[in-house]
């Protein structure tokens, strides 16, 4: 069924991808009014988000492109986002052309072939990463930048609803923009998960250190910022596996360009740590306590008779 707005046709928006951030963009778009279309693997998250936003549900990707005018991407890394856009039942087989507006921080690789891609069957693409998470998004005030073909498609307003939009050019400014972003603040807590494994191995508890060092430096606006954050079991709302994935992009994208990619590399390496521990569902920031945790066990170590 078309929904009409005052006689006319309304914009009918799709989101594809329904975690954390994916589920944030359709409830904001549904506060909006927009007119839905949702698609995600687990039908009971689906079930569920549909009947909380009024949204429509697809039974594939594809499914939502044929509905939707604009079609929000919002998966985990380049494989997700592959099978979504050019694998079977997705997007591209949709017969009817969808504005293809891609959140994912993926490679830049990623981006530039799908967005070649999406060209040869004649769908706009809009790349659109979001920098802020989930409870800014719903509060409209994510920070988006956006590079397209097209500058106008940067202006449209299941894009402005989310946030502050912020034209870079053509792709893959935009994503080389997060990526960076992504890069720094990572950098930052990996260091501080790097400092707090060196004091706990000599025997200072990192919570210590923080008080009686830190505290009196320009890096206490870093921990405040964090807070408990930075320790283990912490709610999480972007988590150790996908901070990896993110900074590990970052330093392939440094290599392929013949930049110096060693520090981007080192913060994927600390991640992957975490992650081989089973921590790759904590928080971000908590590598600096699970760094913490490992200068003590190395101080436990050589302590030990």
């Amino acid at each position: 069924m078309i929904a009409l707005v005052a006689g006319r046709r309304a914009v009918i928006v799709g989101v594809v991808g329904l975690g954390r951030m994916g589920s944030a963009i359709a409830r904001r778009l549904a506060e909006k009014e927009f007119s839905l279309v949702l698609w995600t693997r687990d039908k009971k998250k689906l079930e569920v988000l549909a009947k909380e936003t009024g949204g429509e549900i697809a039974s594939s990707p594809k499914e939502v492109a044929e509905k939707a005018d604009y079609t929000h991407i919002v998966v985990s890394d380049d494989h997700a986002l592959y099978e979504v856009v050019a694998g079977v039942g997705g997007v591209l087989a949709s017969n009817e052309p969808t504005v293809i507006i891609n959140h994912v921080t993926c490679t830049i690789r990623a981006s530039l072939s799908v967005a070649r891609i999406a060209s040869l069957h004649m769908f706009s693409y809009v790349e659109a990463p979001i920098i802020g998470g989930p409870s800014a998004v719903r509060r409209g005030e994510a920070i988006i930048p956006c590079s397209s073909d097209d500058k106008e498609l940067c202006e449209a307003e299941t894009l402005l609803s989310l946030g502050d939009v912020i034209y870079l050019g053509r792709p893959p400014k935009a994503l080389a923009a997060k990526l960076g972003f992504n890069h720094v603040f990572l950098s930052i807590v990996t260091a501080l998960a790097d400092a707090f494994s060196l004091v706990e191995a000599y025997g200072i508890e990192w919570e210590n250190y923080v008080n009686l060092v830190l505290s009196k430096t320009w890096i206490k606006q870093v921990i405040e910022r964090y807070g408990d954050r930075l320790r283990l079991g912490s709610k999480a709302s972007f988590v150790a596996r996908l901070a990896g994935k993110d900074a590990r992009y970052a330093a392939e994208a440094l290599a392929e360009l013949g930049l110096d990619a060693s520090l981007a590399a080192a913060v994927a390496n600390h991640y992957a740590a975490m992650v081989r521990e089973g921590y790759g569902d904590a928080d971000y920031p908590s590598i600096a306590d699970f760094f913490a945790m490992m200068g003590r066990r190395l101080r436990e170590r050589k302590t030990e008779p």
